[in-house]
């Protein structure tokens, strides 16, 4: 399938014709490996039932799509993958979840690989204080030797990361300008590769500490005149993790914005599925985020054409209780943000992620990339 590099797919693959075409392409090209990302309602369907992968990897165990299902419903998608599998290496993260071991009973897989990575959302201890803590919990459930590809130490601050990784018998020491946040993926394919017997660990270092090397659309950071300027998908998670790595007197500013599935362009999605929920309405969890951790917010459209700017700005400033500034222009948004920004300072550009379309009403429709704004407007910005 033929994919811009650095964007989102827009339309996923959703039945079983289309795995084949995917397969049949990939054959025809001669690649060396076909990488599936396996979402719970096509899990569901049975979309993957018939497909003989090499490995299965659960990077998540309990992860709400969206927030429009339950976890106990996430649980029992991602059960009927590994299920009974007999073939497969199913690579399992046990990220400290108190849950994973009834879940690696119940799935009954012939051949379980354990990996652990660490999830500090939640904490306001620093990273190796919670991995620390982490690692005692696990040692209860598991024996050392058990999990055969793991953190042992991590170095994080916003702009670098080093590491001491656990790679089978071995120990693997990276640098790299990517965030913590990405530790968990990078063990996940450092995990992966050296299942499939295809992992060099000089080349993969070098490889890792490209100062130019970033994962598209999620805590994507450039660097500008003493700013961070972050650009992610997920507005919480951004959050979370750069209010754990900055300083105390930095401050974070935040191009926000509202994010809902189109109730009418899903209709036929949300009567198949009507255990998601497609009410439009704001995340307390995240306004409350916002609310606590954030210094100041740009308002902006996200070119999603379910509801109007005008309605959307009216309940925002009902619920937002930190100075904020509304410009329904996303580009001119980020450039304000950026315009009033000081040294020091973190911007967060979220919920857009590298995600290119942006509807601007039903038969309208509009091509914006987060990131090519902003190199755009720094190249000519003249900042304090």
């Amino acid at each position: 399938v033929y994919h811009p590099k650095n964007e989102t797919m827009e339309i996923s693959f959703g039945s079983e014709l289309q795995i084949v075409n995917i397969l049949k392409e990939a054959i025809a090209y001669e690649a060396e490996y076909i990488i599936l990302e396996c979402w719970e309602t096509a899990i569901l369907e049975g979309v993957f039932d018939n497909v003989p992968f090499d490995i299965k990897c659960l990077t998540k165990l309990i992860y709400g799509s969206n927030g429009h299902i339950d976890a106990e419903t996430v649980y029992q998608h991602k059960l009927k993958f590994f299920k009974d599998e007999e073939d497969a290496k199913c690579l399992i993260n046990i990220r400290g979840d108190k849950v994973i071991s009834k879940f690696i009973n119940e799935c009954n897989a012939k051949n379980i690989i354990l990996y652990d990575t660490f999830d500090e959302l939640d904490s306001n201890t620093s990273y190796n204080d919670w991995y620390n803590k982490n690692r005692v919990f696990i040692n209860k459930i598991y024996g050392p030797n058990e999990i055969k590809y793991n953190v042992e130490k991590i170095n994080p601050t916003l702009n670098n990361t080093e590491a001491t990784l656990k790679i089978a018998n071995n120990i693997l020491n990276i640098n790299t300008t990517l965030v913590s946040p990405h530790i968990e993926n990078i063990l996940s394919v450092i995990a992966i590769l050296n299942e499939l017997g295809d992992f060099d660990a000089n080349n993969f270092k070098n490889f890792i500490k490209d100062p130019n090397l970033y994962v598209p659309g999620r805590m994507e950071d450039i660097q500008w005149n003493g700013r961070t300027i972050f650009i992610d998908a997920k507005k919480d998670d951004c959050i979370y993790k750069v209010n754990l790595l900055k300083n105390e007197d930095q401050k974070i500013k935040i191009v926000d914005s509202f994010i809902i599935n189109d109730i009418k362009m899903n209709a036929q999605f949300k009567e198949k599925h009507p255990e998601y929920n497609f009410e439009p309405n704001f995340s307390e969890k995240l306004l409350e985020l916002t609310n606590k951790y954030v210094d100041y917010s740009y308002f902006t459209s996200n070119g999603n054409c379910g509801r109007k700017w005008a309605d959307l700005l009216n309940e925002y400033k009902k619920l937002i209780k930190i100075p904020h500034t509304d410009i329904e222009d996303r580009y001119f948004a980020i450039k304000r943000a950026l315009e009033e920004s000081e040294e020091g300072d973190i911007i967060c550009v979220v919920n857009r992620g590298n995600q290119k379309l942006r509807l601007l009403g039903y038969d309208n429709m509009d091509l914006f990339d987060d990131r090519e704004a902003v190199l755009k407007i720094i190249k000519n910005l003249k900042c304090r």
